[in-house]
């Protein structure tokens, strides 16, 4: 509960004063930037200096929530020209949601450098980011897990775009090549992530239903050190926390999901109160496929998650929800964000 609140804590402090995702940037105005439509949840503000097609944001600072991970807190520079992005900053893990496996607040904790490089077509985005510096990861020792911290270089490909976008369908695409490397351990993994989100709406906006296609593969470049644990829990358990026994969640080299969250808009509670009319239901169903490292593809597991809640839509788009959920070996989640159709 007590991360529940923190979530909670960090969104409300942040919706009060966000209004916008988009960039503010003036002659020698200040600069504010906001994402808060689903995890990660992020607000950063700072110097901003424009000159027609150029853009310079430094100094500014920021702070970043994401359900599964934690809280970072982080500084750094922005350079934009047209469709082209630059981006350094140094960001600082305060608070860590992930399990410690008993580690200090200094040994769960990162604090890494960030460097990223995009490019904007008409419907296209490429970035390149690279993230070095000092984190924590998972060893495995005679089935125990624990964290050790020291130096890991990360680097991330991403093209995401839209592929059909009306007032009724929105169907866009999300993809991904991350490559890890720990020197120290002589480790080196790549992951592909690939995701489909698609939206479908009810022409008077009473209902929407939407699916989210994804595949996800794992696997090792070299593994100079076995006791270094790579396998992660598939993408459907991201936003839930555990309310009972968190190590029953399975971990996957290859998992294949296919998320459908349906949404009731309970529109006729606005001849109530206007503000009633943003009030919704939801129903999630998420089945996927999951095999570890040692096992043949045709040796994995089918899971899967059902649940449902209620939220509200604080701002246009922006759909808050309260959640239960349930997996097949009959555990308990809870969820405070609903957005599914928004891939990391």
């Amino acid at each position: 509960m007590k991360k529940l609140f923190i979530i909670l804590l960090f969104l409300v402090s942040m919706n009060s004063s966000l209004f916008s995702q988009d960039f503010n940037v003036n002659p020698h105005r200040y600069y504010q930037s906001s994402f808060y439509y689903g995890p990660p949840f992020f607000y950063e503000g700072g110097y901003g200096y424009q000159k027609r097609n150029f853009q310079l944001v430094l100094p500014y600072i920021g702070a970043m929530m994401n359900p599964m991970s934690g809280i970072d807190i982080y500084g750094g520079f922005k350079l934009l020209y047209k469709t082209f992005k630059f981006e350094a900053k140094v960001k600082h893990e305060v608070f860590h949601f992930g399990d410690s496996f008993g580690a200090s607040y200094a040994d769960s904790t990162s604090t890494v450098g960030v460097f990223v490089l995009g490019y904007a077509f008409d419907a296209i985005y490429i970035s390149s980011t690279t993230i070095v510096g000092s984190s924590p990861f998972t060893n495995v020792i005679n089935q125990q897990k624990s964290l050790e911290k020291g130096l890991v270089i990360k680097q991330n490909l991403q093209v995401r775009g839209s592929v059909y976008n009306n007032s009724i369908t929105q169907i866009s695409s999300e993809n991904f090549l991350k490559f890890m490397f720990i020197p120290h351990k002589n480790v080196a993994t790549f992951s592909i992530e690939t995701y489909l989100p698609m939206i479908f709406r009810q022409g008077y906006g009473w209902f929407e239903i939407g699916i989210m296609p994804s595949i996800e593969y794992k696997d090792y470049i070299t593994r100079g050190d076995r006791d270094f644990s790579f396998e992660t829990s598939p993408k459907a358990y991201d936003t839930k926390m555990a309310l009972g026994n968190s190590s029953s969640i399975p971990n996957y080299q290859f998992s294949a999901a296919l998320d459908i969250d349906l949404r009731f808009y309970l529109k006729f509670l606005q001849n109530i109160s206007a503000g009633l009319s943003r009030l919704y239901i939801n129903f999630n169903v998420v089945t996927g496929y999951g095999k570890e490292f040692d096992q043949s593809l045709n040796q994995g597991e089918f899971y899967y998650l059902y649940g449902g809640g209620i939220g509200y839509n604080i701002f246009d788009g922006a759909a808050m929800s309260l959640n239960v959920h349930a997996d097949n070996n009959g555990e308990l989640f809870l969820s405070f964000i609903s957005s599914i159709l928004i891939s990391p």
